[in-house]
């Protein structure tokens, strides 16, 4: 039950360090509601709302068939540079993969320099 129900909350993109946390208040609305009698279904649904982080995806963006295969290559590297001209789809094509990785579960922050990003990698290392 607990696998079905991280895989749920995942899917609304609460990272996987959030999990235990989002469970734990679902488990008070559930509670609550048992004690109240009232129903359970616009409480859960606001607090999934509430802890959900804001999807990082470009609005309105167009696959491009590509995605995947970019996904493959950072799934096994690591690490995935996107490159060419302006204006060419770069951030945005980044933004799906980012939104990919966001559904799986994984936190994702968007910044505009690359110190921006090594501070959230250095940071984060520091705390675990």
């Amino acid at each position: 039950m607990e696998v079905r129900l991280q895989a749920a909350l995942r899917a609304h993109r609460i990272d996987s360090q959030s999990l235990r946390g989002a469970i734990a208040h679902l488990t008070d609305i559930v509670s609550h509601a048992k004690r109240t009698q009232s129903d359970i279904i616009a409480p859960i649904m606001e607090r999934i709302r509430r802890l959900a982080p804001d999807t990082v995806a470009a609005p309105g963006y167009l696959l491009r068939g590509s995605e995947g295969n970019l996904i493959d290559v950072l799934n096994s590297q690591l690490v995935l540079l996107l490159s060419g001209q302006p204006r060419t789809g770069k951030t945005w094509i980044a933004r799906e993969i980012a939104s990919a990785l966001q559904m799986a579960g994984f936190e994702v922050r968007v910044g505009q320099h690359v110190d921006e990003a090594g501070r959230a990698l250095f940071d984060r290392g520091r705390r675990g």
